[in-house]
């Protein structure tokens, strides 16, 4: 996944090949939902601005009174399907404005014409001008991203 941060929130971006007869967002959706009955959570699905979109509340971990909101966006294109996961303030309070709303609908998905699994993760390829913040070295710790 790619993963956008912008102020207080973020959003996580995955794509994954999909059958020709349509209809994967509807059988994530379900799996998602799935997930977070299991895990004690809250959810509603409403319409939104890409279709049917998922507002997610489960607990945190070891807290009776903590959880996470998200927001959670499907959007299927010719044989793949887009998911974006918003985070933070986006989660909380969903808005269909915004930079990351538009990085979600900015994002091109090339999946190619071979045949591929279901859900397998499809290969990512950045913008030149794209920002990543490494892992392990002294710019991570400054916080300062550096040019891929």
């Amino acid at each position: 996944a790619a993963v956008c941060g912008a102020d207080d929130s973020g959003i996580g971006l995955r794509a994954c090949p999909a059958g020709g007869s349509g209809g994967l967002w509807k059988e994530v959706r379900a799996d998602l939902l799935e997930e977070v009955e299991r895990v004690g959570g809250k959810y509603d699905c409403v319409e939104g601005v890409c279709g049917t979109e998922l507002q997610i509340r489960v607990p945190v971990p070891d807290s009776e009174e903590l959880f996470q909101p998200s927001r959670i966006v499907g959007i299927e294109g010719p044989r793949w399907l887009l998911r974006g996961t918003l985070l933070g303030q986006a989660g909380l309070e969903p808005s269909d404005d915004g930079i990351l709303i538009d990085a979600l609908r900015n994002t091109i998905v090339g999946r190619g014409g071979e045949p591929m699994a279901p859900r397998e993760p499809l290969l990512r390829v950045l913008p030149d001008n794209a920002l990543v913040m490494p892992e392990d070295s002294d710019e991570a710790a400054e916080g300062e991203p550096t040019v891929a």
